[in-house]
Order: structure tokens, then C-alpha cells, then sequence
């Protein structure tokens, strides 16, 4: 958390700030979880960035010092699963004139529109990238595992998991073939009780006659 211990320096803070890049700053710690442990190291640090931001962008109509708690606030409410360096990185990239500052405006809407910017392109971009080369590193790390078992182990395996599919194939034809004896009885069965009924009935029948 290297933005909370350099708060009380903004040289060495915008520093930091200014070196970010959207691969490092997602690294960092979620603002929610700071805000949690720390509710004052949050604020300052928050409020530090803020007043780095009002220094450096120098436009006709400006949030003054006095709404940073809304502002902040508004931020954290919105885009609480952030990084604090998250946050640091999109109020850089609006430092340097990334986003575009609508009628020459700083203001909470121009803030939030920068950070629903960055939420919906490039953090998006650089997560579906990171997970992507993430399957792929774990493909090539089956792969090279499943390589160096022996075929016997891997078989084993397979086998414990989803157990042997011969026997299998054995039990359900030895199933089958019980099933099918068994329907084949029946009608028998079946078969030889209606011809003793039909037996019995012209015997009846002749007897009456």
C-alpha cells in the first residue's frame, strides 16, 4: 500500500502516481478493504490524491477543497471494488488529459465520468487479457505434467476419478442380459398360462356341448 504511507509527501506521491501503469494499479489493494482497516488512511489518502488532481488541471469551473468528502465518498460508493491505485491511476490519466473534461469542468459528474471510462474499457480489457494468458499458463502446465507421468499413473488416475469404464461396460451388458432373460420368462410365463386358459376353455366348451 505504498500510496497510504506516501500520502503525507505529494511529491514522492505523484511520483508514485504518475509511474502506474492499469497492470500494476489492479494488483494493488481494493479501496473497500483499506476504508475497512483503516477508515483515516483511507481518507487521507483518498483526499491527497484529490488535492494532487486540483492542482494540476487547470480548467474554468472546479470542485472546491470543501466538496473532496462528497466527492470521495461518491467514488467509494460507486467503485468500491477498485485498488487505491486504481484510483490514483484514473485521476492521472485525467491529469494528463486522457479523458476529456466536458464545458471545461471539474466536477464530481466529469470524475465519475472518468472512472465509468476506465471501469468499462481498459480495466475490462486488461482483466479479460489477464485471464485469458491465465488459462493458457494453466493448458501448458497440464500439458507438461500429463508429459512427465508415466501413462500408467495417468491411467490410475482417470480410473480412481471415473472408474473403469470396461467393468462398466461389463456390469451394464451382464444387467441387460439378466433384464432381457428375465421379459423373455415372463412371456413365456405369460405365454404358456394363456394357452393353458385357451386349452382349459375348449375343454369346457366341448363338455357342455
Amino acid at each position: 500500500m505504498a500510496i497510504i504511507h506516501l500520502s503525507n509527501d505529494k511529491d514522492k506521491l505523484a511520483e508514485y502516481q504518475f509511474g502506474l501503469t492499469c497492470e500494476k494499479a489492479i494488483e494493488s489493494v481494493p479501496v473497500s478493504v483499506i476504508k475497512k482497516l483503516d477508515p483515516l488512511a483511507f481518507q487521507f489518502a483518498f483526499d491527497s490524491l484529490l488535492g494532487i488532481l486540483w492542482d494540476n488541471v487547470s480548467v474554468n469551473q472546479k470542485f472546491s477543497i470543501g466538496q473532496i468528502p462528497m466527492i470521495r465518498e461518491a467514488v467509494f460508493t460507486r467503485y468500491y471494488f477498485l485498488t487505491i491505485d486504481e484510483v490514483a491511476y484514473v485521476l492521472k490519466n485525467g491529469i494528463i488529459g486522457k479523458y476529456k473534461k466536458e464545458y471545461n469542468k471539474l466536477d464530481i459528474e466529469t470524475l465519475m465520468t472518468w472512472f465509468e471510462i476506465y471501469d468499462t474499457s481498459e480495466r475490462m480489457e486488461w482483466l479479460d487479457k489477464r485471464n485469458h494468458n491465465q488459462k493458457i499458463e494453466s493448458i501448458k502446465a497440464l500439458e507438461q505434467t500429463t508429459a512427465i507421468v508415466p501413462k500408467e499413473v495417468t491411467d490410475k488416475i482417470i480410473k480412481s476419478l471415473v472408474g473403469d469404464a470396461e467393468e462398466k461396460e461389463r456390469n451394464f451388458k451382464s444387467v441387460r442380459e439378466k433384464f432381457i432373460q428375465s421379459r423373455k420368462k415372463k412371456h413365456k410365463i405369460h405365454l404358456l398360462i394363456y394357452k393353458k386358459n385357451k386349452v382349459w376353455i375348449k375343454w369346457q366348451t366341448r363338455r357342455k356341448q
